[in-house]
């Protein structure tokens, strides 16, 4: 099964416009494709992702999950 219908479609799912679609942008399509998931919700898990990532890399590291930790429960978080 070829998932998309066209280049333009395809297009629409290389969302960082490399001209390729990656592991992630293909797993949201199939996600979305089998309604897995909705738009708003991946827009969510994003949000909440951008919100731990501090020093937005596009990575989440020990000092960021420290640091959303600390903001969550003040210094009486595990480290």
């Amino acid at each position: 099964m070829n998932p998309f219908r066209s280049k333009a479609e395809l297009a629409l799912y290389d969302t960082d416009r490399n001209g390729i679609v990656s592991e992630h942008e293909f797993m949201l399509l199939m996600m979305f494709r089998l309604e897995l998931v909705s738009r708003s919700e991946i827009a969510q898990i994003q949000s909440k992702f951008r919100e731990i990532d501090k020093d937005k890399d596009g990575c989440i590291c020990m000092d960021d999950i420290t640091g959303a930790l600390t903001q969550s429960y003040g210094d009486d978080c595990d480290e």
